[in-house]
């Protein structure tokens, strides 16, 4: 979570590869990752874009906007109505079966 509201803060972001966090954060594009464990590895990540060995404003901005989107607090209100509807339209989902089981 601080992750993402850092990138909608327009911050740039160090983070360890853990969990779910490289699937928000895109190594070099959007932030820079480190292994977890790697104190070595986040602190050259963090030293990185002060010594001029990377583009901080891009790391900055380059998720910002899908972030903002994708992560605010209306649309994700909004997703799971629309996701079962979706689902009741193309015949996809059966009464008898949990929502989450339901294949994409």
């Amino acid at each position: 979570m601080a992750v993402t509201k850092a990138m909608a803060l327009g911050t740039p972001v160090c983070t360890a590869r853990h969990s779910g966090i490289p699937e928000i954060v895109a190594q070099g594009e959007s932030g820079l990752l480190s292994d977890e464990r790697d104190a070595r590895g986040l602190s050259d990540n963090i030293a990185a874009p002060l010594a001029g060995r990377g583009d901080a404003v891009a790391l900055a901005g380059a998720r910002r906007p899908s972030v903002t989107r994708d992560l605010d607090e209306t649309g994700q209100k909004a997703a799971p109505p629309e996701r079962c509807r979706s689902l009741v339209a193309c015949g996809r989902w059966r009464r008898s079966q949990p929502w989450w089981e339901v294949q994409k």
